[in-house]
């Protein structure tokens, strides 16, 4: 029953310079499949850390795309807006007559009868008149 119980072998292990060859030859065929098993291990792992990496890069250049169609978009809505504002002003002043005959004589060449037009040099698109019979 002390054999059963007890599973060490009784075999002693002789310390001379053959067993010694053997087990360093031993430990030696024995370390390789220790390393493929590390190696397998840290391929895993640099697999799994990479594939939320990835993810995450993709999330930032997204995030970065919306900067910058939010940038663009908010750029556009200050131009609009302002090209809103100028235009209603224009239709305020249209509905004035003594703008409109003034707009229309500056920007079409529009005189009176007996009236000359005379272009300064310092700027062609103003319009100097002068009456003649008023």
């Amino acid at each position: 029953m002390d054999q059963q119980t007890n599973n060490k072998p009784r075999v002693v292990r002789l310390n001379n310079e053959y067993t010694n060859q053997q087990m360093a030859k031993h430990r030696q065929t024995s370390s390789g499949p220790k390393r493929k098993f590390l190696g397998l291990i840290l391929i895993t792992v640099v697999i799994v850390l990479a594939i939320p990496t990835y993810g995450l890069v993709k999330s930032f250049q997204s995030l970065q795309s919306a900067r910058t169609t939010e940038t663009r978009t908010i750029s556009q809505s200050k131009d609009i807006k302002y090209m809103a504002s100028s235009q209603a002003e224009l239709i305020k002043n249209m509905q004035n007559s003594v703008y409109l005959q003034k707009y229309a004589r500056a920007r079409y060449q529009f005189v009176k009868p007996g009236e000359k037009i005379f272009t300064t040099p310092s700027s062609s698109s103003s319009v100097a008149t002068q009456n003649e019979g008023n």
